[in-house]
């Protein structure tokens, strides 16, 4: 099993590589490390020895509801399974210490590989936006939402 501790800005720097092959922006890694103080305590890092496999982070949105992201470092497919199922299971203790009862998150719909991912942690596709984020790329719309609510 993978520990999950509180991120730390290093954690970004490590999965710099990583985030770049996910076809996230330099900037976005950029402006994580800029405002990690604004969101750092929503941020959680799965590692194993010195390795960090991935963070998961939220921003709250409305009550009960918070926008979701994940950074996979390069070493995540090296463990694909340990590593989902203990996001997943992290991703519930999250919604339940932070009263959630909604997580929504965004795919490219070209990334069929993060798209899978996110269905095994959990979330659903309920859309697709339109030219999100940029015009000409559509963009799934994902959500994993607690039983019960």
């Amino acid at each position: 099993m993978m520990e999950i501790r509180p991120t730390n800005v290093g954690d970004f720097e490590v999965l710099r590589l990583g985030a770049l092959q996910q076809n996230f922006e330099p900037e976005v890694l950029d402006h994580a490390i800029e405002h990690f103080d604004d969101f750092g305590d929503y941020c959680w890092s799965w590692i194993k020895g010195d390795d960090v496999f991935a963070v998961f982070g939220i921003t709250p949105i409305l009550p009960g509801v918070a926008a979701g992201f994940a950074i996979y470092g390069n070493d995540a497919l090296d463990r694909p399974f340990t590593l989902l199922r203990d996001m997943k299971a992290g991703i519930g203790e999250i919604m339940e210490r932070y009263q959630l009862h909604r997580i929504q998150t965004y795919c490219s719909i070209e990334s069929k590989h993060f798209r899978r991912m996110n269905e095994i942690l959990g979330f659903e596709v309920e859309g697709i936006m339109e030219s999100y984020p940029l015009p000409g790329q559509d963009t799934y719309l994902m959500a994993r939402v607690r039983d019960g609510n």
